[in-house]
């Protein structure tokens, strides 16, 4: 898999491979190189938004 660490998409798609790798990866990641940290911090904000929604929908 090829991760565009500038694209938030791209981050979530690569985080989901392996959430508990990949996430403490991508708090070092914004830390060591904060041109990533942008969309490092918009791809939480997606993750964080998607687990809102599926409490809140009726399924």
């Amino acid at each position: 898999m090829i991760v565009d660490f500038l694209d938030a998409a791209s981050i979530v798609a690569w985080y989901r491979v392996a959430p508990d790798r990949h996430g403490p990866q991508l708090v070092a990641m914004a830390k060591i190189q904060p041109k990533y940290a942008e969309a490092i911090k918009a791809a939480g904000e997606l993750l964080r938004a998607e687990r809102r929604q599926a409490k809140t929908s009726p399924v």
